[in-house]
């Protein structure tokens, strides 16, 4: 609440023509209503407080935003509430065996075998050390110079010397 009358003293701030949405989040009375009843005293002056609260946030809102916000109180009924209690699923309890309609039902993928790691890990750094392996060979027969080391320069030379 004092968040809002602080931004209450930057009101020509706020003023760009653009809605502004206000989101806020409140918890539920459930738990009051589960410790002492629907119809106690307890449950009653939380509703009136909540009541008193949204109607001074409104107030404020109104002040600083004009009509330029929107608005929205929603309420819940605590049995339309999702649980906040879990289902555990223990990791060493028998699963279930899927028949084949699941899977088509599901589009499931395949499944692999423990060994398909390995197996990858094999192809591709196997196939990783072929590629090198060939760039290197090509390299080197690129930058090659035979010089006068090539046996086709030695059968040309001696023939150039006899005839002449």
């Amino acid at each position: 609440m004092s968040s809002t009358l602080q931004v209450s003293d930057h009101k020509r701030q706020l003023q760009d023509g653009t809605p502004d949405l206000m989101v806020l989040t409140l918890s539920n009375i459930r738990h009051v209503v589960a410790e002492h009843g629907a119809a106690s005293l307890h449950v009653h002056n939380a509703l009136t407080l909540l009541r008193m609260t949204l109607y001074t946030l409104r107030q404020a809102l109104d002040a600083v935003y004009g009509d330029n916000y929107l608005w929205q109180v929603a309420t819940l009924d605590g049995q339309h509430v999702a649980p906040s209690v879990r289902k555990v699923r223990s990791l060493l309890a028998e699963e279930k065996a899927e028949d084949e309609s699941d899977k088509d039902k599901y589009n499931l993928g395949t499944e692999y075998t423990d060994n398909f790691a390995v197996i990858f890990n094999i192809i591709l750094w196997s196939s990783i050390l072929l590629g090198l392996a060939v760039y290197a060979v090509s390299y080197g027969i690129w930058v090659m110079d035979p010089g006068r080391d090539s046996i086709i320069y030695r059968m040309t030379s001696q023939r150039i010397k006899k005839d002449q």
